[in-house]
């Protein structure tokens, strides 16, 4: 496998290494692109991923070849692993429109196993806004809708697109006993829950765009956040104000995750390899999955809204306190 620095050389000085993961590599051409037919036939990105027992599984976006350019419908796919880099896709999607809020799409998946149970979070497109929603199931086949988790969100006009969601409850701190959620776009807010199915969220948001930086545009949750020893550890997808999407990461104290304590200044994963930088939307590199496997963290993500990528980086068991499930 031909392994690439996941960033330009100008761009890798951001010294996170105390607090963040270490420097990441990434797979020069894509684990996954679009098939000759089916629902993901013009386009596979934007993947959600978790590790059960000797497999991983994903969730997989996919847009079908047969409908118009501009007027695409989000179908989620269901793909499977035994390495992490070599995919089986399910030919059907295993979720699709069905509600009025969705019809326009399903789409960007977050996921996490609690219990038996898996909870997805996506986000629900009408053709006008794009909604917060959750499902669950236990085979990842069958899924229960639980229908848009802010129905009502006036900071942003009800538009809350994506959610990521710490897959344990917090010990400790101003949130102890329940689980905690980043979500959004533009902004990024946190929302807390006792079952993981109603949520509640704070009035101000945890973290901004700014100006200047390679996240001036926007900034939204990647993958499920992480307990470290130093915070909770979010990694989060941007864009700047030429609308280059890349990532960075953000650390939250574990006694009030809405308390931001440090933040990258530079990305550390961003659109080099012409499939990142020409497809579908031009200039991105979404992430949205993380797994631990064979020693090492991997990390999926989309590029240019048409393929699928995967990054990596050393599993340091250092960065983890030592109840951490991701030691079992």
């Amino acid at each position: 496998m031909n392994w690439i620095p996941a960033t330009t050389p100008e761009l890798d000085n951001d010294d996170t290494a105390s607090w963040a993961f270490g420097r990441w590599r990434k797979l020069a051409d894509p684990i996954m692109s679009p098939r000759p037919s089916g629902f993901d036939s013009r386009n596979i990105y934007n993947v959600a991923a978790v590790s059960q027992g000797d497999e991983i599984h994903m969730i997989v976006r996919g847009e079908d070849a047969a409908e118009a350019p501009g007027h695409v419908t989000g179908r989620l796919g269901l793909a499977t692993s035994r390495d992490g880099f070599h995919f089986e896709r399910e030919a059907n999607p295993v979720l699709v429109p069905e509600q009025d809020y969705e019809v326009r799409g399903v789409e960007d998946p977050r996921l996490i196993q609690v219990d038996g149970t898996f909870y997805l979070t996506y986000s629900a497109y009408d053709g006008h806004k794009a909604r917060l929603c959750m499902a669950t199931s236990t085979d990842m086949r069958s899924w229960q809708r639980h229908g848009v988790l802010f129905p009502e969100f006036a900071p942003f006009s009800d538009w809350t697109k994506s959610g990521a969601i710490l897959p344990e409850r917090l010990s400790q701190g101003r949130f102890k006993g329940k689980y905690i959620m980043y979500f959004g776009d533009t902004d990024m807010w946190l929302a807390h829950s006792e079952d993981l199915l109603n949520w509640t969220y704070e009035p101000e948001p945890v973290i901004r765009p700014r100006l200047g930086k390679f996240d001036a545009r926007l900034v939204e949750p990647g993958p499920p956040p992480l307990r470290t020893r130093e915070g909770i550890l979010q990694i989060y997808n941007s864009a700047d104000l030429a609308t280059r999407y890349s990532a960075g990461y953000a650390l939250f104290d574990l006694n009030d995750p809405t308390k931001l304590l440090r933040r990258s200044e530079t990305p550390f994963i961003e659109p080099t390899r012409d499939w990142e930088i020409e497809g579908y939307v031009p200039l991105v590199v979404f992430v949205e999955g993380l797994v631990k496997r064979d020693g090492q963290w991997l990390l999926y993500f989309g590029g240019a809204d048409r393929h699928v990528g995967v990054a990596a980086t050393e599993f340091r068991p250092e960065m983890l306190p030592t109840d951490s499930p991701w030691l079992s």
